[in-house]
This record gives structure tokens, sequence and C-alpha cells, in this order.
């Protein structure tokens, strides 16, 4: 009798054992899979995808998104003219003479692109205004030939720049790297250049 209760504690010990290994791996698959799910969820916004959970919670393999970065560079092109201006002109004369004269004339820097990292970052990096502009003035004399027409004549100058703004956009998800470059030609004022022709 005491061998068969002895028998009987022993099948109902490893009835609750195998029970108990049962119930354990499908909690754990269970967990396993709820994870699986939330770390693998993404939200897209417009064509960039980016994560649910923040950097900090973040597991290996974990979907990040997309990220841009930009590099901003400028460099001189050349110099650059605008058209000659008749300011004056002093007609023919049977004597000798000279011609005096002052020009004035106001000058502004411009630009022309595309300015994708705003104007402030484009100006930090050329060093100066994108919108200033300033008045050049040049007095000189000419001396005159007989029976002769003369023009006065000026043309504005400008220095000219490139700023090359480079983006950079990494996808964590597949870890492609793309880079598209975007330009802004600068003229910055450089005074004003004067002459007299014969005409």
């Amino acid at each position: 009798m005491k061998k068969l209760r002895g028998m009987l504690v022993a099948l109902i010990a490893i009835t609750m054992l195998i029970g108990s290994s049962t119930l354990l791996p499908n909690n754990v698959n269970a967990k396993e899979k709820e994870d699986s799910v939330f770390y693998n969820e993404i939200v897209t916004v417009g064509e960039e995808p980016i994560n649910t959970e923040s950097d900090s919670g973040s597991k290996p393999g974990m979907l990040k998104g997309i990220v841009n970065m930009w590099q901003t560079t400028k460099s001189y092109s050349n110099m650059s003219y605008s058209g000659w201006t008749t300011y004056g002109t002093r007609k023919k004369s049977n004597s000798t003479g000279t011609i005096s004269f002052t020009v004035s004339s106001k000058v502004s820097n411009s630009f022309s692109g595309s300015i994708k990292v705003g104007v402030k970052k484009v100006e930090s990096v050329l060093g100066f205004s994108l919108n200033s502009s300033q008045t050049y003035s040049m007095t000189n004399t000419w001396n005159c030939k007989k029976n002769t027409n003369y023009k006065v004549q000026y043309r504005k100058r400008y220095k000219v720049y490139k700023v090359k703004q480079t983006q950079t956009t990494i996808n964590s998800w597949t870890g492609q790297i793309t880079k598209k470059n975007y330009y802004v030609t600068v003229k910055k004022k450089d005074g004003i250049d004067v002459r007299v022709v014969e005409s």
C-alpha cells in the first residue's frame, strides 16, 4: 500500500512538472511575438519611415528611419560686369578741352539658384549679407580732341561666388547612402568702372 502511494505521489509530481513546462514556452513565445511586432512597427511620413521608439529604447537591428545631413561650402568663381551705361555726352567742338565728370551708381548683391539650408547659413558661409547694397562714386577728367563727340559710360562690377550645399541621406533601414548637390550663384558688389569713348 505504501509502495502504491509513493508511485501515485511521483506520478502527480511528474504531471505537474510536465504541465508547468508546457505553459512556460507558450508565455515566452507570446512575449517574443509581442516584442517582434512592436519593434518592427514604423510610421511613414511622406516617404521617410521613422521609428516609433526612441533611440534609448532601441534594440540591435531596429528600424531608425531616415537621417539627413548638410554640408555647405563656398568657392570664388570670377568677376562679373554689367553692360556699359551712358552717363553723359559731350558734343564735338572746334576747340580742344576736357571733360570733367562724377559718376554715381548704386550696386547691390544678388543671388540665383536654390537655397536649401536657409539664408542665414549661406550668409554665414559667405561672410556677407545677400541683400546688401552700396552707392559708389568716381570723379575724373578726360582730354578731348577737336570735332569729336564723347560719351561718359559706367558699368557695375561684381565678385562671383558659388555656394555648394551637399545633402547626405542615410537610410538606416537599408543602409543606403545618397548625396545630392544644390548650388547658389552669388554676385557680391565690388564697385563701378568708368570710361570715356568717342562717338
